[in-house]
């Protein structure tokens, strides 16, 4: 078995979509199953997500330790799965791996809020999120046009704020 696989054989929601791929399967496929599952996931059992979400700061500390335990586990899983896609050359190397994988992990986190099956069924928006997925982290814009990104990365961002218009 895949290491990568097998460290999703610990996580339930992603033990199907992980274990139904082919072993030589690349690891961007890997990636793009894992979080259409993760959102499979998440819309399945969005009551108890959106209640875990909103009351693990208030848990006694005990629990709230071994709580953290598990997320520590669960984010080592998502760094090795993106991190091996990236070592693959199958990402964007100019994307910084861990601002991409929290803000996939806190898009697809948030499906709780806004997601309802009036607009469209699981398996709808589960194979957008796949595509999504592949097309945030791949290099296909540069690949396709042969240039580089119009909008180059800027250090030292700060946030300007305006004045709402009269």
């Amino acid at each position: 078995m895949h290491p990568i696989a097998h460290a999703f054989v610990q996580e339930p929601g992603h033990r199907p979509a992980v274990m139904e791929l082919p072993s030589d399967a690349s690891a961007m496929d890997r990636v793009c199953a894992a979080f259409a599952a993760h959102f499979e996931m998440i819309l399945k059992e969005s009551a108890y997500t959106a209640a875990a979400m909103r009351t693990m700061t208030q848990l006694p500390p005990e629990i709230r330790t071994r709580q953290l335990d598990g997320q520590r586990a669960h984010g080592e899983m998502w760094r090795s799965l993106i991190t091996a896609a990236a070592d693959a050359g199958e990402i964007d190397p100019e994307l910084d791996l861990r601002a991409t994988r929290m803000l996939l992990l806190g898009a697809v986190n948030w499906a709780v809020e806004w997601w309802s099956p009036h607009q469209g069924s699981i398996e709808d928006i589960t194979a957008t999120i796949e595509r999504f997925v592949r097309n945030a982290l791949t290099d296909s814009a540069r690949r396709k046009e042969g240039s580089t990104p119009t909008i180059q990365p800027r250090s030292g961002l700060i946030p300007q704020f305006a004045a709402p218009p009269e």
